[in-house]
């Protein structure tokens, strides 16, 4: 995929200085197909009519346009009517696509729209399509007080990106340097027809505060300023970025895996290591870490908190700290982010597993067990019985039997052997232990018991 910075671009003649700024702008990206969001209003029908042109002259590869209807406005089915009448106009292909969201609470309208925007762009988009969105420089001064307003870090105000990845492709915002009064202007200059949305107008919306009060406030004192916000915002996001990439040097060195603990390929975060950085860069790594695996992002008192009650915390001790969608732990001053746990309830235990019949079978934590020909490892192979497996988790064993494991001397109990093998003390009750009759197999990924273990044993696989 192509960098953000675009190639060198001499002006075309005759163009409106935006139409120059944007086909600039596109240059490295000017044989994908351009995808417009295109909602009907001033800033998009500018951008579709500046890709239309660059279209037209050959600059770039095609234009289509996708508009998202909400449904939350009365005017919502003309303005959809109009996107499509417009296109059929200038000859540009639309996929108009209809959303619920309904269901969300009033505080959350503005999110749950821009959620389900994303997620139709997304459903659009090819390998070889730029979706592109009329973002301008006053949105991205609006941005940077909003994220300010609500206590956001060196990443949030770096504001706007001028363009990221989505899906497989990019997403761009050409018209991100251009103020809202260029645009408007060149509207005026092309006589190009938009609907209003009245909701731009309704204040108890955070930006539209922002936009029709604070912002013409703070021009009132200070001329220029938005223009200066958006400024800071950019040099913020340049900052940002050589930030990222020593945080991203620091976190490949304090990152391992630990497939032997029942964990996979999930990146651990050495927390011993991590504090022989100062704290301000430590905050960042562990920043990096979550989002590398999608987790939303602690608020600072809960970054301090995992700081003092997980990092820190003595050695001996089993700590964890929540919040909404992952949970940090620690275990052998290795911090592990995962997804918290819903075990279902299941009244049928132990589970009956005809394997022969049945070559893979989903455990109560979602994970999946499967037979596959041919061993694997030591710890994965298997002499499988003729008959059914049983499969037991440790609640339902006693605790003071004992068992051998192949490869191991003497016997130990359950716990004792999940000690021995260094599995987390939380992910010990959901690991499945495999039983013929009352004999243990063994626990598939860890080990195997002598009586089932040998060559030409069937591999058992836990994902």
């Amino acid at each position: 995929m192509s960098e953000c910075s675009p190639k060198a671009f001499s002006s075309k003649a005759g163009y409106h200085p935006l139409v120059n700024r944007v086909s600039e702008f596109l240059t490295p990206w000017n044989n994908y197909s351009m995808v417009v969001a295109f909602s009907g209003g001033l800033d998009s029908t500018v951008l579709l009519d500046i890709s239309r042109q660059l279209r037209d002259s050959g600059i770039i590869h095609s234009v289509r346009a996708v508009h998202v209807h909400h449904g939350l406005s009365s005017h919502a089915d003309q303005w959809a009517e109009h996107c499509r009448s417009l296109c059929g106009k200038w000859d540009i292909p639309i996929c108009i696509e209809r959303v619920d969201i309904s269901n969300a609470c009033q505080d959350g309208v503005e999110q749950a729209a821009r959620d389900a925007r994303y997620a139709v762009f997304e459903q659009q988009l090819d390998n070889n399509d730029c979706l592109l969105l009329a973002h301008h420089g006053n949105d991205q001064a609006e941005t940077l007080l909003f994220r300010l307003f609500r206590g956001a870090g060196i990443n949030g105000l770096a504001g706007i990106p001028k363009c990221r990845t989505i899906k497989n492709t990019v997403l761009l915002r050409p018209m991100l340097s251009s103020s809202r009064q260029e645009i408007s202007d060149y509207a005026v200059s092309k006589e190009l027809f938009y609907v209003e949305d009245e909701s731009n107008s309704d204040e108890t919306y955070t930006r539209n505060y922002l936009r029709h009060t604070l912002l013409p406030m703070l021009e009132g004192q200070w001329p220029g300023v938005t223009g200066r916000l958006s400024l800071l915002a950019q040099e913020l996001s340049d900052v940002n970025e050589q930030l990222d990439i020593a945080i991203q040097s620091h976190l490949k060195s304090l990152i391992c895996c630990k497939p032997q603990w029942m964990l996979g390929e999930k990146p651990l975060l050495n927390g011993q290591a991590l504090m022989s950085f100062s704290l301000p860069v430590a905050r960042q790594v562990v920043r990096a870490w979550l989002k590398s695996q999608h987790f939303s992002m602690p608020d600072r008192v809960v970054l301090e908190h995992l700081f003092s009650e997980v990092v820190q915390a003595r050695v001996d001790a089993s700590p964890v700290i929540k919040w909404q969608g992952c949970e940090v732990r620690r275990f052998r001053s290795l911090l592990i982010a995962s997804r918290p746990q819903k075990l279902q309830q299941h009244s049928s235990y132990p589970i009956q597993w005809d394997w022969k019949n049945q070559s893979c079978i989903r455990l109560p934590d979602g994970k999946i067990l499967q037979v596959r020909h041919g061993g694997y490892s030591e710890r994965h192979s298997f002499l499988l019985p003729e008959g059914r497996i049983t499969i037991y988790f440790r609640d339902d064993i006693p605790a003071d039997r004992l068992f051998a494991v192949a490869g191991r001397n003497g016997r130990k109990t359950l716990k004792r052997w999940l000690q021995t093998y260094q599995i987390p003390p939380w992910l010990r009750n959901i690991v499945p232990v495999l039983f013929f009759g009352d004999k243990m197999m063994g626990v598939p990924g860890l080990w195997v018991c002598p009586e089932f273990y040998g060559k030409g044993g069937k591999t058992l696989l836990l994902s």
